[in-house]
């Protein structure tokens, strides 16, 4: 749009936009992140953080309560969340974030690779070992911020894929968010016995 360019006194936000804070990003580690302006206009900015190797994504951050046009709102509203300042954002709503994510990636359910990759790797491993149920997380990379939750439930079954949404409080599946990894796979494995899955 044709607004104003803003400076925002903050040591992480730069004067990028959505391309040009991925391309800063490309050669940096996971989790980290900048502020930048937002395409949605000046009571708007936006977080872009690094999931994984290419991707990245992009977080509004809606100002509320501003003195002027360019001043900093001293309400930030991020997922439906009111904060007071960015520094609490990264804090409270980021770091939380890159922390799940991270506990997820590290754990064994946790299979690296595109849906293809995990895929062949479920369906391989299904036909190797017939009658056992197989599970596994991947990154989705068309939807930055979410995962897949891949499964079968024996060799015969079909394949399914799950959606689960990483928030900065857990992780988002079917209907419910779960604070730890531990507690998703225990959840998972509680909706696959009320669910209709079993053929």
């Amino acid at each position: 749009g044709s607004h104003m360019h803003r400076v925002i006194n903050h040591p992480y936000y730069f004067p990028f936009n959505g391309k040009q804070a991925e391309d800063y990003l490309r050669s940096k580690e996971r989790g980290d992140f900048v502020i930048r302006q937002s395409s949605r206009g000046d009571d708007h900015l936006a977080i872009t953080w690094k999931l994984d190797k290419d991707l990245f994504q992009h977080v509004d951050i809606q100002e509320l309560e501003k003195e002027n046009p360019l001043a900093l709102g001293k309400v930030l509203v991020v997922e439906g969340q009111r904060y007071h300042d960015l520094d609490q954002i990264i804090v409270e709503y980021l770091q939380n974030k890159i922390r799940l994510l991270n506990e997820l990636t590290s754990n064994e359910k946790f299979k690296a690779g595109t849906k293809k990759e995990v895929v062949k790797f479920i369906e391989d491993y299904s036909k190797v070992n017939p009658k056992k149920s197989v599970y596994y997380f991947s990154l989705n990379y068309e939807n930055p911020g979410w995962f897949y939750l891949i499964f079968k439930l024996n060799a015969e079954s079909k394949l399914y894929i799950w959606n689960v949404k990483l928030t900065h409080t857990g992780f988002f599946l079917v209907n419910y968010n779960y604070p730890t990894v531990i507690q998703l796979c225990n959840g998972f494995k509680t909706l696959l016995k009320s669910s209709n899955t079993r053929n």
